[in-house]
């Protein structure tokens, strides 16, 4: 329940002003990400031409991508396209048209053509890449191939939550790990409202369960050292890329033919809500970037300049962004499937970031400009739980279409409007003393 912040004055500014931006993305790329004609377009580590705005697996969808796509011969190369059956390492693709005038076509390529993170299966949606004029195949990828900023949400909230840890362990000391048995507890209970009000569905597992796991585990193993727990990053990131690498199952439950179970489909699939965001043990790869968290939290905890800036930016992004980089060569990144790659790079990136904050922000002292972020820092848990109810209540007073109906970049003043609207409700709340914990 809502209750007054304790103890505010020992806080890193760093700290808060880096979880308060990743809330500010996630609010802004919410409302964004599915407007059309955004700019800012790219392969992503991967991707489909996508605004950098749009989550890496909205290139498959072709109104929404070929909207942001200005050069009428990158249109050209780019297909939806679907797997038509799988037989002797050998795969047949329908490839679907651009205009009414072409038909669909078929192509048969190896099996180990296919760009894809985890074993595919008929009927399976993929990307082509053809040259318009030899009809020659480029590339052949899964649709959720690749990582935008949008992407970084997820990953970057997970990873400031780690590094929290071993600060808030060094707080508490006796009750630590009964503060995280309800800590997880809580932040299970609240996944499973977030996704019933978000999605208007029963779901089994989203972002927010994901969170408790991968917190819960970082914070089981923080007694380690800090070796030992690089170590284990190493070590789970192989078996989590082996397993999604070679289980269809390890990222998909359920039969996808039929609809997932909720209340308003009591004879669904029990298995499919288990696949909302990630099923739970492909959420190994939130655990990964939660226990990299805590050896950034181990640095920040001796709030030594020297120790903070060599262990965050030398130890830990240099490391992980070279990883993330090398092993998305053998294994695509994909938010969908939280892939090692995925972990690897995000973490890494998140670190370099935060070491940027802490060096700004606590070394030479430039605070002006955090004010922006730590109104939702200071209390993420509040903006993040009251974002669907905000849209519900727009939707009922017909307010939501104000921020909906717009285009390029009228629709990114928009998103950034919606933002500052829940800035301002999250900046009233944090003056009355009301701040969401768990």
């Amino acid at each position: 329940m809502p209750q007054p912040l304790q103890n505010p004055t020992d806080r890193l500014l760093s700290i808060d002003t880096f979880r308060g931006a990743v809330i500010f993305i996630m609010l802004f790329v919410n409302m964004v990400a599915m407007l059309g004609d955004l700019p800012i377009v790219g392969e992503w580590m991967g991707s489909a031409p996508v605004s950098i705005f749009r989550h890496a697996s909205c290139s498959y969808d072709p109104p929404v991508w070929l909207a942001d796509v200005d050069n009428d011969a990158e249109k050209c190369f780019w297909r939806g396209g679907k797997i038509v059956s799988i037989n002797d390492n050998q795969c047949e693709i329908a490839i679907q048209p651009l205009t009414d005038s072409e038909s669909v076509s078929t192509e048969v390529l190896p099996l180990a053509k296919l760009e894809t993170p985890k074993p595919l299966r008929d009927g399976t949606p993929v990307i082509v890449k053809r040259n318009p004029a030899t009809h020659e195949l480029l590339r052949v990828q899964a649709k959720d191939n690749g990582c935008t900023i949008c992407d970084w949400v997820a990953p970057f909230f997970v990873f400031i939550v780690g590094v929290c840890i071993p600060l808030s362990r060094k707080y508490r000391r006796e009750q630590w790990l009964g503060h995280v048995g309800k800590r997880t507890l809580a932040l299970l209970g609240l996944g499973f409202l977030d996704m019933s009000l978000g999605a208007g569905l029963s779901y089994w597992w989203g972002i927010l369960q994901s969170i408790a796991i991968a917190y819960c585990v970082a914070a089981l193993v923080v007694s380690f050292s800090g070796k030992t727990r690089f170590f284990l990053v190493l070590i789970l990131g192989a078996i989590h890329l082996f397993m999604t690498q070679e289980f269809s199952w390890w990222t998909f439950v359920g039969n996808p033919d039929v609809p997932p179970f909720s209340i308003n489909t009591l004879d669904g699939d029990l298995l499919r809500p288990l696949n909302a965001h990630c099923t739970p043990w492909a959420g190994l790869g939130y655990v990964l970037v939660a226990i990299i968290g805590t050896l950034v939290g181990d640095s920040f905890g001796t709030r030594d300049i020297h120790i903070i800036l060599k262990r965050t930016l030398l130890a830990t992004a240099c490391p992980f962004i070279i990883m993330g980089t090398l092993l998305m060569f053998l294994q695509p990144m994909s938010k969908e499937e939280v892939t090692t790659s995925y972990a690897f790079f995000t973490a890494g990136v998140a670190a370099a970031i935060l070491a940027l904050f802490y060096l700004t922000i606590d070394v030479w002292k430039h605070k002006y400009w955090t004010r922006l972020f730590t109104v939702f820092g200071v209390n993420p848990l509040l903006a993040f739980i009251l974002q669907p109810f905000l849209r519900m209540t727009f939707e009922k007073l017909g307010l939501l279409q104000l921020y909906h109906n717009h285009a390029g970049p009228e629709a990114i003043a928009w998103g950034l409007a919606w933002v500052m609207t829940v800035w301002i409700i999250v900046l009233f709340c944090n003056k009355k003393g009301w701040y969401w914990k768990v």
